[in-house]
């Protein structure tokens, strides 16, 4: 069943985490793309073309929640603010898109984990422990990654080529009544 994710304003002074509302959003439910295959079809159709050149993403396994990739949302601790002010300083111009904004403190420790890129390769990689009260270890963008977007830009990849070497925290299930900021 889904988690219900209603924000109170209160506690608004604390980190939160955060997922751009989809172009195609359908209700107030996000989905991980196994279940909007079975719930919403156009829009897993749609949502499914950012893996085209990537397809083996989809099967990729994430140990602490016992699924694959496609089975989670992935959530940033990163502000919008800060992550378009990190492709600015790189030129790359993204247009302004809304976001949801998440209470870490609502989601379930057992059905989250957080994804860190550890180093060069694709599949380099560490799983941590979610706890809510980390999540300002993960609200900034380093020089290295900054650099890395300076590269990817400079070969004109796309911005869903930047976001992995973000810290993420992926979710297993759905969320719904999230608040756009």
């Amino acid at each position: 069943s889904p988690f219900n994710f209603m924000l109170l304003t209160a506690k608004k002074e604390r980190p939160m985490i955060y997922h751009q509302v989809p172009d195609n959003m359908v209700g107030s439910e996000l989905y991980p793309l196994n279940v909007l295959k079975d719930t919403h079809a156009e829009v897993y159709r749609e949502a499914i073309k950012k893996y085209e050149n990537r397809k083996e993403v989809l099967e990729h396994l994430i140990p602490p929640l016992n699924c694959i990739w496609n089975d989670v949302l992935f959530l940033t601790g990163v502000h919008p603010s800060t992550l378009r002010k990190a492709f600015e300083k790189v030129n790359f111009r993204l247009r302004k898109l809304p976001f949801y904004e998440i209470d870490p403190e609502l989601l379930e420790n057992g059905e989250t984990t957080v994804y860190l890129y550890a180093g060069k390769s694709k599949w380099d990689e560490e799983f941590v422990a979610f706890d809510p009260e980390d999540i300002q270890k993960y609200n900034a963008i380093g020089d290295e990654t900054i650099q890395y977007y300076r590269e990817q830009y400079a070969v004109k990849k796309s911005h869903l080529a930047y976001i992995i070497r973000l810290p993420i925290s992926c979710i297993k299930g759905q969320l719904i009544s999230l608040i756009v900021i």
